[in-house]
């Protein structure tokens, strides 16, 4: 058995992370993940396995999604097995409450991974050297049903960035290939909803497709309810949640289309909308929309009332939409202050003194926004 890609780190927090490898091997068990964390014995985790048909034969695609990780740790990973020679280790550093993070943001209908105009790769080099990105989207640029050689082809393109920046993404409503869960394993596994920290913030990731929404009234609004409750979540300095479909909009496109013309996707912005301003976060952040814009509400939590909790749709890696005199009011919360419809991405920074997000024109690294958040918790 041969390793052809990996192992790679996909995903990574302060606790968590995800590492991933690609063999030419068929065989579906006995490959495992050895991890060594400083002043501990090695571990060893099986790998969650599932075998591909690739155009000369098979490849099987291996993760293993670790947990109760030490914070700012450096954990060394190495794959293991029976049949072949262990491999080269993959180092990373787990991050802390203390970690100085700087995160890239790619969101867009097609999301993160999309091979459209002007070029992920591109958009990835623009932003620079990054600890990880984040994306309110998903797999669905690769291909309306991407097989190997499409996802060979994007792994390639970007891989010298993500492999060493990993990414967190909310998944699009029409991330339904097996392939993005086996390939590109972003997410919990098994989990479109979830919560994790990065550094001093604690992010929430909703599931606002059209499979998942449903649950925002039921499932899914119990479990957010529960977190926003919990003593991580009001002990963060910084609370951000992220969604793929946004509960509102202010610019579209020109067919009009979101919301049956109205920019506001009335289920999530009757079941969603509440919740938000309820749960005390700093910053939401949505995908899907071609452009990019940015808007406030005031908070109801307890001890956080009044304050505002920033808002931005963020969508500058797909054609933009063009602001147009028919664009919706704004008086409606969140009320929208700015829309730009350049091509965009969007760097965030997390430190324990302060986050600060700035938005970027691609063409001309212009700054197009940039606000920033002072640390406190909701005690």
């Amino acid at each position: 058995m041969n390793i052809i890609r990996g192992p790679l780190l996909y995903r990574r927090s302060n606790t968590d992370a995800i590492v991933w490898w690609e063999s030419d091997s068929v065989v579906t068990y006995g490959h495992a993940l050895e991890i060594q964390e400083p002043a501990s014995d090695p571990v060893i985790y099986s790998a969650k396995t599932s075998t591909v048909q690739t155009p000369n034969g098979k490849a099987s695609f291996h993760r293993v999604y670790l947990s109760s990780l030490e914070p700012d740790s450096l954990i060394s990973a190495r794959v293991v097995g029976p049949d072949f020679r262990a491999s080269t280790p993959a180092t990373f550093r787990t991050f802390g409450d203390l970690s100085e993070i700087q995160l890239g943001v790619v969101s867009s209908a097609e999301g993160f991974f999309a091979i459209t105009y002007p070029g992920l790769a591109y958009i990835l080099d623009k932003i620079g050297s990054v600890d990880g990105y984040l994306s309110c989207g998903g797999l669905v640029g690769l291909s309306d049903k991407p097989d190997y050689t499409d996802w060979a082809n994007w792994h390639d393109a970007v891989s010298p960035f993500v492999s060493f920046a990993p990414m967190l993404v909310a998944k699009a409503s029409t991330d339904i290939s097996s392939l993005s869960d086996i390939a590109c394993p972003t997410s919990f596994p098994d989990k479109r909803y979830f919560a994790v920290s990065l550094g001093a913030a604690r992010v929430v990731v909703l599931d606002t497709t059209v499979g998942g929404r449903s649950s925002l009234d039921a499932a899914q609004k119990a479990w957010a309810i529960n977190e926003f409750n919990s003593n991580t979540w009001k002990s963060a300095k910084f609370r951000i949640i992220m969604m793929s479909d946004p509960p509102r909009v202010t610019l579209w496109d020109q067919t009009r289309s979101y919301g049956g013309g109205t920019g506001t996707d009335r289920f999530l912005y009757r079941n969603l909308l509440p919740l938000i301003q309820q749960s005390g976060a700093d910053f939401v952040m949505a995908g899907r929309c071609h452009s990019y814009q940015r808007g406030v509400m005031h908070s109801t939590y307890p001890n956080h009332e009044g304050m505002t909790t920033h808002y931005a749709a963020i969508g500058g890696s797909s054609p933009a939409h063009q602001i147009a005199a028919w664009q919706w009011s704004s008086s409606e919360p969140p009320g929208i202050l700015l829309s730009s419809s350049a091509y965009h991405y969007a760097k965030l920074a997390i430190r324990p003194t302060g986050m600060v997000v700035s938005v970027y024109d691609l063409a001309t690294s212009a700054v197009i926004d940039e606000f920033s958040v002072e640390p406190h918790t909701l005690y």
